[in-house]
């Protein structure tokens, strides 16, 4: 068994892991423990409500990836998981770091949002938006300039006795698609399939960044029309933080686990906490350099 940090969890397992990065800390009880064994097809006792998860009443929660695992969740902390023959280690965990870890932060409620984030002077950059909107290419092009990667596509957050918000560094991986790997001069011998199915190719970093960032500002990708270039603004009232299932990692499945007052109200707290910007850009990656600066530019007068 072996010992993996996951979005500031310490997740014991047998899996034979690649791409998450080790505890940094010394040997202690583990939050989560995922084993390796047999699984059943269907969830005693559950309606079928989804082609991925059911539920029942016992609080049990069943995940079927198609050719790649089961997973059956017990409650927050114990995990068993069933691998097909023909899954890569790359997509068991490519799904680790999407659909189980909504579902893991959800049953711990952790507020985690569909968002990437970027440490720039110390503080945490949060890129929310729809699958699509851009948050790892306008994340990568940040990083380019020296800026730091805490997470990409889920970004947890968490609040101190002060109400501050704090981004908890994630995936350091980055999943982008061949016109982002173009636009951010990135040498495709550097990346890896992500899995099946999947458009994007994955660039992998080593995270080396562990401490809890104090978020400076959530921004929230949109497109804009065709003949307009990149805008920013500032979102104030229930626009900030509406609607939920744009900001929050699936939304409706936390929801279903009971986790919706934790949801509206993890919301409403961070947007106390920190400006909600809507950053707005055309389709298409021909203005990429000047959203880059026009995200940098507003970046210094972001309240501390």
């Amino acid at each position: 068994m072996r010992d993996f940090w996951y979005y500031g969890l310490r997740l014991r397992t047998n899996l034979p892991l690649e791409g998450l990065p080790p505890w940094p800390g010394e040997p202690d009880v583990p939050d989560l423990v995922l084993r390796a064994g047999a699984v059943p097809e269907r969830l005693p006792g559950s309606p079928e409500t989804s082609k991925i998860f059911a539920f029942n009443e016992e609080g049990h929660v069943l995940v079927s990836i198609a050719n790649v695992f089961r997973l059956l969740s017990f409650d927050e902390s114990r995990f068993l998981i069933e691998v097909t023959p023909e899954a890569t280690i790359a997509a068991i965990e490519s799904y680790l770091l999407s659909h189980i870890a909504g579902l893991v932060l959800h049953r711990r409620r952790i507020l985690p949002l569909h968002a990437t984030c970027v440490m720039i002077e110390g503080r945490a950059l949060v890129i929310c938006g729809h699958s699509g909107r851009g948050k790892s290419t306008l994340a990568t092009a940040l990083t380019r300039l020296g800026h730091t990667l805490l997470s990409d596509d889920i970004t947890a957050i968490r609040f101190d006795a002060k109400g501050t918000a704090f981004a908890i560094p994630g995936s350091p991986h980055s999943r982008l698609r061949r016109d982002s790997i173009i636009a951010n001069a990135i040498d495709a011998e550097s990346l890896r399939d992500a899995r099946e199915g999947d458009d994007k190719m994955v660039l992998r970093r080593e995270l080396r960044h562990f401490e809890p960032t104090p978020v400076a500002a959530v921004i929230r990708l949109d497109l804009a029309a065709p003949s307009e270039g990149p805008g920013i603004e500032r979102l104030n009232g229930p626009k900030a933080v509406l609607p939920l299932a744009e900001l929050v990692y699936r939304c409706a499945l936390g929801r279903k686990l009971g986790a919706a007052s934790e949801i509206a109200n993890g919301a409403l707290r961070l947007a106390a906490a920190a400006p909600i910007l809507r950053l707005t850009r055309p389709q298409g990656l021909e203005t990429l350099d000047l959203t880059v600066s026009l995200v940098l530019a507003s970046f210094p007068v972001m309240p501390r």
